[in-house]
Parts: C-alpha cells; structure tokens; sequence
C-alpha cells in the first residue's frame, strides 16, 4: 500500500490536529488489521460500511472505513511530524508484507 498525500484537515471537531492520509489502494478488512498492531483496534462490521479505530497510545488515533481510500489520524500538538512519517513507514511495508 503506497501513501500518495497527507492533508491537513481544518475544522475538525473531534481534533485541533487531524491529517486525512490518501492511500493508492481500498482499505480491506487485512489491511484493517494489519493497522491494528499499532495499538488497540476497534471495528465494527454491524453497519453497510464497516469502520475501524486504532487507538496508538501516546501517540495517535487513526479513523477509516473499508471500501475508502483514506484514513483520518488525530495526533497531538507536538512531534505529530515524527508521528506520521513512521505511519507512512508502516502503511508502505504492508504490501511487502504480503509478498
């Protein structure tokens, strides 16, 4: 799974921080757990488009719905650049992963 661009998101009410991360490829129930050894996973399939969080403690939250493109992190205030580099890191060995 390739990062093609992070963006920052004004207005976020759940976050003063939140970055939405485009990625080249669908979010998959895999890749949803694959995500989950961050930190603790929730999903919840009882709906049309199942979503998920990842909770990374100290560091990050991360927010997505399978079948998207996209995920949604909320990070702190500070050190939030060193926060996504290493999840752009971790998302891009995915595809390794599987090879």
């Amino acid at each position: 799974m390739k990062v093609i661009k992070t963006k920052k998101m004004d207005g976020c009410f759940e976050s003063s921080n939140a970055r939405d991360i485009m990625l080249d490829g669908i979010i998959t129930f895999e890749f949803i757990q694959y995500l989950g050894k961050l930190g603790k996973l929730i999903y919840n399939d009882k709906i049309n488009n199942p979503f998920f969080i990842v909770m990374v403690r100290g560091k990050c939250t991360i927010k997505g719905s399978q079948g998207n493109k996209s995920i949604r992190v909320l990070l702190p205030v500070t050190f939030w650049e060193e926060i996504i580099e290493e999840l752009k890191e971790f998302i891009e060995k995915y595809g390794e992963e599987l090879n």
